[in-house]
């Protein structure tokens, strides 16, 4: 409809003078200006009222210097109704401070809503006015989690009534005090519940300050969660607004002189006053106060008395957090808590993204928790290793391998789904390093090596150490090598077959010769000395031939060195002692005599360098010189049998394979 060119003026828009209550006067001003509105049809009105109260000492004053409050084009704004015909008012549902809610329903619309009054009794001349301050913030905040707001009517003492939806459920501050016990399955489900709520606040608020209005009392009190997940922001009564509103309904934060919120949860900005300092992150620092109640139980202020809390709540000192909270989450907090509101995230929607990440990587940080408890297994099975009489330790090796394994993969898993897992990259870091550590203890340079390169960031101390590891294992590898060689050539493994023939070579030469020899002297038979030598170089001969044959095993070890070096030097020695018998003319028993004297040096020195069963043929072959000396006349045949016992006895003696020299 057209508009006429010189509207009507509204009585309602003359100034009114000041007055010590100034809600009331703003009451009935609204219903003159409502009556005037409903005698023009058709016409845009506006009826502003000018007040000017003269008491500012209220917490939660409601003071606009202009308020138009209506403003139609097509039709014209009825009366401001009476309650009692549009509303059918019911039981109590909920009270608080000055205001008291009841159930109600809306007669034209049969609905049930929740209706807000004054409490009888009440008797601050403000209180109307911030109940009608609530409900123009609320209703002028139009959000999903945001409590709407149906109508607004009086009753019979002309006191505003506040019609709002109505809302079953449970306040916030209901669900959290049903904490689980920390760190159990059911506290991290408990745990997604609440930051899933908190989410929605934030939401709510970010919504509220795009709008330009701070709520400042921010609580799990003042948020409803109805019956079926739904969440929602309440008491706006001591919001304000950030900047000028077009239609200056509601109170700039500049002119919010004096605190107002809850002390348990206040911003430090909040308890040295004035709003000059109040901006959005004033609302993000009570979020975080709230991420804290979740948390740690409490809010970060909740002390007694009231001053206490305030005094907190300036200094806002930074919480303990427990220490299997995951560590992204209590850092989020702490940055909401910040003291310097420049720390802060710059939006409550920054928070929100913040915590939808934790969530998000959830599956990431429970693998992690999961690998740290075998970290702290780990380092526990580490610390409490028994010690050894040598002064080393004893670990179960098994346990520990699977303990590392496990840590391990799960770091490796948690990072794989979230690569910026900050407390898994540290986790894995100390895992790694912790088991490297132990492996250079042990001097596993292989093993040191490949865990070396595993670090996610590099540590030029270990790698020093490893280095040092390093070069004392290559000078132990050539030490042991030495010794190995060392202990190969006196092996008496090597070679011992060939020995054991020859000794039984030896043996059978050596009793059949002097026999025969023997024999030959009792038939008559002239066997001078000339013979004797004759057999004496033959002899040497032979086991010059047999040592030339058995070269490559007679000579590849120091032990088989040493013995052909005694097996040639008693074949020299007894061939000298022929021909030292042919110069001197001593008896052939004196001759015998010296050969077994000769053989049992020989074979003793051989005994004591290589083997001590070798004594048993120099006792064989003492035993034949002693009885050549008191028989002499059978000393060939004693002679044999002392050389076959002595040989044929070490042939026996070495049947089996032995393991090194002495």
């Amino acid at each position: 409809m057209s508009q006429p060119a010189n509207p009507p003026t509204s009585p309602a828009q003359e100034p009114l003078p000041s007055v010590n209550e100034p809600t009331l006067v703003l009451w009935r001003a609204a219903q003159t200006a409502a009556q005037t509105e409903a005698e023009t049809t058709g016409i845009e009105l506006a009826a502003t009222l000018t007040v000017r109260p003269s008491d500012r000492s209220t917490l939660r004053e409601y003071n606009p210097a202009h308020l138009p409050l209506y403003s139609l084009r097509d039709a014209p704004l009825p009366p401001l109704p009476d309650g009692r015909a549009v509303l059918m008012l019911g039981t109590r549902i909920g009270e608080g401070g000055m205001g008291l809610v009841r159930l109600g329903q809306q007669v034209s619309l049969r609905r049930d809503v929740a209706v807000k009054t004054l409490r009888e009794g009440v008797t601050d001349v403000n209180a109307a006015g911030r109940l009608l301050h609530e409900a123009l913030i609320t209703g002028a905040l139009e959000h999903p989690n945001i409590v709407p707001v149906y109508d607004l009517a009086r009753d019979e003492a002309d006191q505003p009534l506040l019609v709002m939806k109505r809302l079953e459920g449970r306040t916030w501050d209901q669900a959290i005090a049903l904490r689980p016990p920390d760190a159990t399955p059911e506290w991290y489900h408990w745990l997604e519940q609440q930051l899933g709520v908190l989410m929605q606040v934030c939401q709510a608020v970010h919504y509220a300050h795009s709008r330009g209005v701070l709520h400042r009392d921010l609580k799990p009190s003042n948020v409803m969660i109805g019956d079926f997940g739904e969440t929602y922001v309440l008491d706006w009564g001591v919001a304000v607004a950030l900047r000028p509103d077009s239609r200056d309904r509601f109170p700039l934060v500049a002119e919010a002189v004096q605190m107002a919120g809850t002390p348990a949860y206040m911003a430090p900005e909040q308890v040295e006053g004035g709003g000059q300092r109040l901006t959005p992150r004033t609302d993000v620092y009570l979020l975080g106060a709230i991420l804290c109640q979740i948390l740690t139980g409490h809010a970060p202020h909740e002390c007694q008395p009231v001053m206490a809390a305030l005094y907190s709540a300036w200094k806002s000192e930074m919480p303990d957090f427990p220490p299997h909270l995951p560590g992204e989450l209590a850092a989020v907090c702490k940055r909401a808590l910040a003291r310097d509101p420049a720390l802060r995230f710059a939006t409550a929607e920054d928070l929100r993204l913040a915590i939808a990440a934790f969530l998000g990587h959830r599956s990431s940080v429970h693998l992690e928790q999961q690998a740290s408890d075998r970290l702290r297994a780990l380092r526990h099975q580490l610390r409490e290793r028994a010690p050894t009489p040598d002064g080393g330790s004893l670990v179960d090796r098994q346990l520990l391998s699977r303990l590392f394994d496990e840590a391990r993969f799960g770091f490796r898993q948690a990072l794989a789904i979230w690569p910026d897992n900050q407390t898994a990259t540290a986790g894995l870091q100390n895992c790694i390093e912790l088991v490297l550590t132990y492996e250079l203890d042990r001097g596993d340079v292989r093993r040191a090596s490949v865990l070396l390169g595993e670090l996610p960031r590099p540590v030029p101390e270990l790698a020093a150490r490893l280095e040092q590891v390093k070069a004392a294992a290559a000078a132990k590898e050539v030490e042991i090598e030495r010794l190995r060689q060392l202990e190969r050539q006196y092996d008496l493994g090597v070679g011992f077959a060939l020995r054991r023939r020859l000794a039984l070579l030896i043996g059978v030469v050596w009793a059949a010769a002097p026999v025969g020899i023997g024999l030959a002297v009792d038939r008559g038979h002239d066997v001078g000395l000339a013979s004797l030598s004759a057999s004496a170089v033959a002899f040497v001969l032979f086991v010059a031939l047999t040592i030339l044959l058995g070269r490559k095993k007679l000579l590849a070890t120091a032990v088989n060195r040493t013995v052909a070096l005694v097996l040639g030097t008693v074949a020299l020695g007894l061939a000298a002692g022929r021909v030292m018998t042919f110069l001197d003319g001593a008896s052939m028993a004196q001759m015998l005599a010296r050969d077994h004297l000769l053989l049992f040096a020989c074979t003793s020195a051989l005994a004591l360098a290589v083997d001590l069963r070798l004594f048993w043929a120099a006792g064989s072959f003492l035993a034949g010189g002693l009885a050549i000396a008191l028989l002499p006349a059978h000393g060939f045949y004693i002679t044999g049998i002392a050389n076959l016992v002595a040989m044929v006895g070490l042939a026996v003696l070495w049947r089996e394979r032995p393991v090194s020299a002495r």
